[in-house]
């Protein structure tokens, strides 16, 4: 689950980086603010479910114990990819 939050994370960082080399110049921006806000809502909607799907079902079930652990295990993950991701960036920038 983490690691599917990091990697759609990833993919989209590099459309982003990818798009502005064919950025068009626009004289308002009346485009880009919806398109950033459905990316936003999409973003949030799978991070959600990638995050606090699975825990959330169990502890319905109530299985809380395996729903907890689940919930807090992909949260550490996401920290640990997070943390290892800034490493590298500041070996990069150094």
């Amino acid at each position: 689950m983490a690691l599917s939050v990091a990697v759609y994370t990833l993919v989209i960082a590099l459309i982003f980086i990818i798009m502005e080399d064919y950025q068009p110049s626009l004289d308002n921006e009346f485009i880009a603010f919806p398109f950033f806000l459905i990316l936003l809502v999409f973003s949030v909607a799978f991070c959600g479910v990638a995050i606090f799907g699975l825990p959330a079902y169990l502890i319905i079930q109530g299985e809380k114990e395996l729903g907890l652990k689940i919930l807090f295990s992909t949260l550490g993950w996401i920290m640990l990819f997070m943390i290892i991701f800034f490493v590298i960036l500041s070996f990069y920038f150094s």
